[in-house]
């Protein structure tokens, strides 16, 4: 029968525990019982008085562990841990407290000085001697036997002649008169066995080795159990550092045969100091995260949370409903247990009333959906994902599960769920929390997105832009309020793909390192707008939103300005509207700024309306207050209206938005906008080009913002596999029939089968939402499918049979007529490489590719993160062409080559 261990809510951080049920690391307390065990057996019932040398042994044992995992507190609490009526082990033994290594002053030279006054001034060992005379005065004896050794020993540098030899001899046996020392301690404790722990041995860096050497040379007793705590790799790193100065010591000759020889007696030296049978491993932070006996609260509490289930709820807090998928999950920062009894102790007060909505028979999906959905929808998924085939829908599989959501009622799918209103009290102190984690830092960004988004603005505020925090503000990471979290992502390639597009001097400024990853800032596509620009009609007002959204005068090189096709306004309506109700100002605002995520946005330049000219570019913002653009005031309005009606319509406000969701969804949208939004290259002049192609352009970005969506949230969290397609938008021009569509977003939208549609909207995705957006019906009344920029294959003609009074039916001629229908079909090349030719923009594709596509990659100037994209979209949509997939994967790595430190 398995017992429940226990996190209690109240207790400060303490080594110290009070119960055995807090005790955490219970494989490690079982098997320290058992050396412990073993030990005493080994003794048998003999007077502990026998001969030292004929049974003395390397028993040490290692509880190995990083800092934070927890060592100190299992020596702290051995003897709670071994305290148990079933076999009277703690009657047979004595734990000393831990003995610190730091204790010793700079002018010691021996640690057993420390280990020897731990022993005395054991409070068990104090009151014995008070009753007990005749072990006293043994104990006395022997330690006076052993003060006269360690004198001889320490002083013997200091001798000469005799007095020298003299002090040898006492240091050789010194060793034994610690063997009597501990026994007679034993005698004096009516106990068989002294089990003396020793905490972080590897701390006192400076004097680490040797304290190693006290404990091979004077701790092999049969009657002393060693218990050492610290982190092997760090012994090892002090082991073989001195090996290796000993065999430099006097020549540097074959220095590197040095380093191998140091570092094998390290291992060699370990292996008996520390015996490998010995070593126990403290558990990982991972592994308490998914051991569902260990509960947050206390043995006679009724409001007990599992850990795993208050870890699978902070990881829903985290990363909303991502999948997971292309690196997408953010861990919770819990480095260490100490990390995680730490966040524990500051939730007290919020984890009971989280305990009273989750149930400990819960899986830890279960929790997910519980936080984006409602309780029927999400017990109803259970049997979906089971009966859903792997790959395609299962319209049974669909009907079954509105059965089942309609059979419990529907009347709590009007609301937002009880963990979400419970999820929004949670950011404030999760953001407080994890400011001072140095690797807390993209969980710090999304709990300070999730507050700002949950900040109302004032009667007459305008709100600001959704995207005005950290998250999504990459260069606000070096500001002076901001806290210093770890670096990884390189910021490098916004300076290779930026370099002629913007100045120089503003490049420079550019901080090396990010805290996350985060595309290269859009640079926009310049273009000239043909003469049907200003078109007037039934929807012109319409068609010139369209085109406020898309473009934005700018400089596209550091000397050539002109006007810009970018994707961000789209994004950026796109992403508020799913957040909140919005009005005409709130759409002019976002007319009124650069396009979000552009090198106009990060450079702080303005937005200058079309039609008018302006040189002071690097320039104050426009106010966002102003008023809506007045030649549009009208289409403003009315998809303001649409927009609104379509939230109340679809539930939106009930959609747990989460910033993570959107954080992937961004940078995957942004870096495919560098291929079907291409910038110019140097020196290349503008084209000329029709609103049609500008909507085309919108078009695409919605396209693949949704598609970014399904890939990001089509998993088992949803009930669904997590197959998922990676291809670009490319031209999209049948978006329904691609694989964008069909894998990552039929499975959440699909009108033509009402228990797919109905699914969606149960379900709560984001992705079941966007199909019925008014910008997206705006957005193809207006876009027409652009003319391919490469001349696609010949047309296949297709031949038919048809059955008339004079036709040959023959075997001999239907035979020939299928031949002749297979000439003619025969495609004079690949569907993978006209992919390629399209994509890359090159002429043929040859049988040793890599340095056409190098060329072609260049002439691209996507970027390292767009071009990776192209790549991983080629191999999935033509997995069996392995060759053509190495071919370009070796290009993008010859025109990006990975920075080394």
């Amino acid at each position: 029968m398995t017992t429940n261990t226990y996190i209690p809510l109240d207790q400060a951080e303490s080594a110290s525990h009070k119960s055995a049920e807090t005790l955490l690391a219970t494989n490690v307390y079982s098997k320290l019982r058992e050396f412990i065990q073993a030990a005493v057996d080994s003794l048998g019932d003999g007077d502990s008085g026998r001969a030292f040398h004929a049974n003395r042994r390397h028993n040490a044992t290692l509880i190995d562990g990083a800092r934070g995992t927890g060592k100190s507190s299992v020596l702290v609490n051995l003897a709670t841990a071994l305290d148990s009526p079933d076999d009277g082990l703690l009657k047979k033994v004595h734990i000393l407290k831990p003995v610190d290594p730091t204790l010793l002053e700079t002018d010691d030279d021996l640690f057993l000085n420390v280990i020897v006054a731990a022993v005395l001034s054991d409070s068990a060992v104090i009151e014995a001697q008070e009753r007990k005379s005749q072990q006293r005065q043994d104990l006395q004896r022997t330690l006076q036997n052993l003060g006269g050794k360690l004198e001889s020993m320490q002083s013997q540098r200091n001798e000469r002649g005799l007095d020298k030899v003299r002090s040898f001899i006492g240091n050789h046996q010194l060793i034994e008169e610690v063997h009597n020392f501990f026994a007679a301690v034993l005698r004096l404790l009516g106990k068989k066995l002294l089990v003396l722990t020793i905490d972080d041995v590897d701390t006192s860096l400076n004097r680490a080795f040797e304290n190693l050497e006290v404990v091979r040379r004077y701790l092999t007793t049969p009657y002393v159990l060693p218990i050492l705590s610290g982190d092997l790799s760090l012994y090892h790193e002090v082991t073989w550092r001195d090996f290796h100065g000993r065999l430099l010591k006097d020549t540097t000759y074959q220095r590197r045969d040095a380093y191998d020889r140091a570092h094998q007696l390290a291992v060699e030296y370990q292996r008996k100091v520390l015996p490998f049978q010995y070593r126990l491993a403290m558990p990982n932070i991972s592994d308490y995260l998914k051991d569902e006996q260990i509960l947050l609260g206390h043995a006679n509490g009724e409001k007990n949370l599992s850990l795993p289930l208050f870890h699978a709820w902070l990881e829903g807090l985290v990363n909303g409903s991502v999948n997971g998928l292309e690196n997408s999950y953010l861990p919770v920062p819990l480095t260490s247990l100490r990390a995680l009894t730490q966040l524990v102790y500051r939730l007290k007060k919020r984890i009971p009333e989280l305990s009273t909505h989750i149930k400990n028979d819960w899986s830890p999906l279960r929790v997910r959906r519980a936080l984006l959905m409602p309780p029927a929808t999400a017990d109803a998924l259970k049997n979906f994902h089971a009966a859903y085939r792997l790959g395609a829908s299962n319209d049974s599989a669909y009907a079954d599960f509105e059965r089942d959501v309609s059979a419990t009622g529907d009347q709590d799918q009007s609301d937002v769920t009880p963990l979400r209103r419970i999820a929004d009290a949670w950011c404030g102190e999760l953001a407080d929390h994890f400011r001072v984690e140095p690797e807390a830092g993209p969980a710090y960004m999304v709990m300070l997105a999730y507050q700002y988004w949950q900040t109302k603005p004032g009667v007459d505020e305008v709100w600001r832009s959704v995207f005005d925090t950290p998250l999504f503000q990459p260069l606000r990471h070096d500001e002076l309020q901001f806290p210093e979290f770890d670096r990884k992502a390189e910021l490098s390639e916004w300076r290779d793909q930026l370099r002629g597009r913007a100045p120089e001097s503003w490049l420079a400024r550019l901080p090396v390192k990010a805290i996350l990853p985060y595309p290269v800032p859009e640079a926009g596509r310049a273009t000239r707008l043909s003469d049907d620009f200003n078109s007037s009609g039934d929807g012109a007002d319409d068609v010139n939103l369209l085109l406020e959204l898309l473009l934005h005068r700018n400089f596209y090189s550091s000397s050539q300005r002109g006007l810009l096709v970018c994707t961000g306004r789209v994004i950026e309506l796109l992403v508020t509207s799913l957040l909140r109700d919005v009005d005409d100002r709130d759409i002019g605002a976002i007319l009124q700024r650069p396009p979000f995520y552009s090198f106009s946005a990060f450079a702080g330049t303005k937005t200058i309306p079309m039609g008018q000219d302006d040189d002071s570019v690097y320039a104050e913002p426009a106010d966002e207050n102003a008023p809506p653009l007045p030649q549009h005031a009208h289409a403003i309005a009315r998809l303001a209206i649409a927009i609104n009606k379509w939230r109340n319509d679809y539930g939106v406000a009930r959609l747990h938005v989460s910033p993570w969701l959107i954080y992937n969804v961004l940078n995957k949208t942004i870096n495919q906008a560098w291929l079907f939004n291409r910038p110019l290259k140097h020196r290349e002049q503008p084209k000329t080009v029709t609103t049609a192609d500008v909507a085309w352009t919108a078009r695409q970005t919605f396209y693949s913002l949704w598609a970014a969506f399904g890939s990001f949230e089509k998993g088992p969290l949803f009930g669904l596999p997590d197959v998922v397609a990676y291809m670009n938008i490319g031209e999209g021009a049948n978006f329904q029939n691609s694989n964008l569509y069909l894998t990552n977003v039929a499975p959440f939208y699909n009108t033509s089968t009402e228990s797919t549609h109905s699914f969606g909207a149960r379900i709560r995705a984001v992705t079941a939402v966007l199909g019925e957006h008014p910008l997206r019906a705006l957005i193809d009344r207006h876009a027409e499918t652009p003319k391919p920029a490469v001349p696609r294959p010949a047309a296949v003609r297709q031949v038919q049979l048809s059955k008339s009074d004079d036709t040959d039916i023959s075997p001999r001629a239907v035979v020939a007529d299928a031949m002749r229908i297979r000439r003619l079909n025969l495609p004079t090349e690949t569907d993978a490489k006209v992919w390629l030719r399209e994509t890359l923009g090159i002429s043929r594709v040859t049988d040793k590719p890599v340095r056409l596509f190098v060329s072609a990659l260049r002439k691209l100037n996507a970027g390292r993160n767009a071009s990776l994209e192209l790549a991983a979209t080629f191999r999935h949509r033509f997995p069996e062409e392995t060759k053509l997939a190495g071919d370009l994967t070796t290009a993008v790595n010859v025109v990006f080559p990975t920075k080394t430190p």
